[in-house]
């Protein structure tokens, strides 16, 4: 049992899954908080990366305690974090994010002054140096919505546990994430919370940084996470067959906006990156509908 002593106004989780070097540059931004450090906790959720995170975090960062979740996943990981949590405010941020100095300071002033029970605050995506966007940074810009916080929040009514912050009772009132999924845990908790009535509410001063995917791999393990985290949250809600097949539909190569998308999205100059585009957006709407059948037909989604 915690004593009163041992508790903290906030309890900051982080999964992490072989992710050392960001999680460090993470953990070296929340050791600079504004916020006094007696006052929180960081709890790192090691889900079973090569090499032991708390030994390569040995004496490096004082207040950081480090966990072990053995289940695949990283809403696993996070729920084991929530449960050893002593903080009367629980903030979820991920090892590749960097959360501004004022972060805490401000996820708690929001919890204020917005009434809320649950915070979704503003992603910043980091922009490479001496050079402009290239095809895989503005594909992830544009498909992935990924720094349009405020839409996400209250237009699709979720919050990204990049930058979640929400009361630790309403998990007892909600629930823990799903262990099951590998995308989309975020969503499918945020939106049974407010089923259940909790408040949720976007500050654009709580902010993290997120580095842009550059990468060919980068792009392909997100879609292929998102898109089988969809047809798994599908098939655990007992979807109808229209609802699927839809979601099949809407992002492979047969959906008309998707060539809307490819000739039209701003920030391609010159038509031979824009050729290059229209390939890449079609070969990740293949490779979106290959997971997402593979997924239908009984596979286990990708957890990276």
């Amino acid at each position: 049992m915690l004593r009163f002593e041992d508790m903290k106004d906030v309890s900051i989780v982080i999964p992490v899954y072989n992710s050392q070097t960001s999680l460090e540059m993470c953990l070296e931004a929340l050791q600079a908080q504004t916020y006094p450090a007696d006052c929180y906790e960081i709890i790192v959720v090691d889900n079973g990366s090569d090499k032991s995170v708390e030994a390569a975090l040995m004496g490096r960062f004082p207040n950081v305690r480090c966990l072990v979740e053995k289940t695949v996943g990283s809403y696993a990981a996070r729920t084991l974090g929530v449960q050893h949590a002593s903080g009367r405010i629980v903030a979820f941020t991920d090892a590749d994010c960097i959360p501004d100095r004022n972060w805490v300071a401000k996820a708690i002033e929001a919890m204020k002054e917005l009434e809320a029970t649950i915070v979704g605050g503003h992603i910043r995506l980091i922009n490479p140096t001496n050079r402009s966007l290239n095809l895989y940074e503005i594909y992830e810009q544009n498909a992935f919505d990924i720094a349009n916080s405020k839409r996400i929040i209250e237009k699709k009514y979720y919050a990204t546990t990049a930058n979640l912050i929400a009361y630790r009772a309403v998990f007892k009132r909600v629930g823990y994430f799903d262990c099951t999924l590998r995308s989309n845990g975020d969503k499918d908790w945020v939106q049974r919370a407010l089923r259940a009535g909790e408040l949720l509410r976007y500050s654009s001063d709580v902010v993290v940084s997120h580095p842009r995917r550059s990468t060919f791999v980068e792009i392909e393990r997100k879609i292929k996470r998102i898109a089988g985290g969809n047809i798994t949250l599908n098939r655990r809600n007992h979807a109808p067959w229209s609802e699927i097949v839809f979601e099949l539909f809407k992002e492979s190569p047969m959906h008309p906006n998707l060539y809307r998308f490819a000739f039209t999205c701003e920030g391609v100059v010159g038509l031979h990156n824009r050729v290059k585009f229209v390939f890449l957006t079609l070969l990740f709407a293949l490779i979106q509908f290959k997971e997402k059948l593979r997924v239908l037909f009984g596979a286990t989604s990708s957890r990276v």
